[in-house]
């Protein structure tokens, strides 16, 4: 599956961690995992997804700071981590991708 563009796999009742091998897809342009039961935290390796155009992380179960690997995701146009248990900062090096087209939500118990 390289050359997977576009993987939807929400409201899958999935209460897993994501699996760090997606981010060996490196064609990825859209990745929608939201309204699940997903744990733990966001992959490193998500970071490796430079055509990564928008990351759906909503409604999960996830914990852990926000990686700064996900800051190499330079293409990101639209990104939701929101209703999560996150903790942390927003890392620098994401707040500033894709600000002037559209916006970053991760709800309210993230500092930015």
């Amino acid at each position: 599956m390289p050359s997977l563009k576009y993987l939807f796999l929400a409201y899958n009742h999935f209460n897993r961690t994501i699996p760090p091998e997606y981010g060996n897809l490196s064609h990825l342009q859209a990745l929608d995992l939201s309204c699940n039961s997903l744990s733990g935290s966001v992959p490193a390796t998500i970071g490796n997804l430079k055509p990564l155009m928008f990351f759906m992380l909503a409604n999960n179960l996830l914990t852990s700071p926000i990686s700064k690997e996900l800051g190499n995701c330079t293409s990101l146009l639209w990104r939701n981590l929101s209703n999560n248990k996150l903790s942390g900062t927003i890392p620098t090096e994401l707040k500033n991708i894709g600000s002037d087209v559209g916006p970053m939500t991760v709800g309210t118990r993230i500092k930015s």
